[in-house]
């Protein structure tokens, strides 16, 4: 009996967190490799924000170097996460779905998320660590633009 309430429990919170999108500030940096056009977009912005930072050949390399340790780990984290969305689209279709099921599936697509998360803040750290105050500054702008933009349209539905 308690098995069964826990299941509906869970079922319950993936219905909701299903039914609201993630905000615009909330989406990945990180797209899996099957939709790489869309990765580049989304990992686009921050590239183009330190363009605009002046950034000496050092803090380029050491940028880049912190970029490139990173790649493998946030590869696999992305390979995981649509991994596990795929998985929570099959088992949450279909004619009979279990909702103990589902709700492993949402629970296991949630910690990938995380953890890719967490290692994107991670290298972020590290990148923010290379800048300069004036840096930071100009970088937390134009990410903040970039984020508000990328939110009207959002809103506005592409177009």
């Amino acid at each position: 009996m308690r098995r069964r309430a826990l299941c509906g429990m869970v079922s319950g919170l993936v219905l909701v967190s299903l039914a609201f999108p993630l905000r615009a500030s909330d989406r990945l940096s990180v797209v899996p490799a099957d939709r790489a056009g869309e990765s580049a977009r989304r990992i686009g912005p921050l590239l183009r924000c330190l363009s605009i930072l002046d950034l000496t050949d050092q803090q380029k390399g050491d940028i880049r170097a912190i970029v490139e340790a990173a790649k493998p780990s946030l590869q696999a984290d992305a390979e995981a996460v649509r991994t596990a969305r795929q998985k929570l689209q099959e088992d949450s279709s279909g004619a009979s779905v279990d909702p103990c099921v589902v709700g492993q599936d949402f629970l296991t697509l949630r910690g990938d998320l995380e953890k890719l998360r967490a290692d994107l803040a991670s290298v972020r750290d590290q990148i923010d660590a290379q800048l300069t105050a004036d840096q930071k500054a100009k970088l937390e702008g134009c990410l903040q633009a970039v984020l508000a933009a990328a939110s009207t349209e959002a809103e506005d539905g592409g177009e």
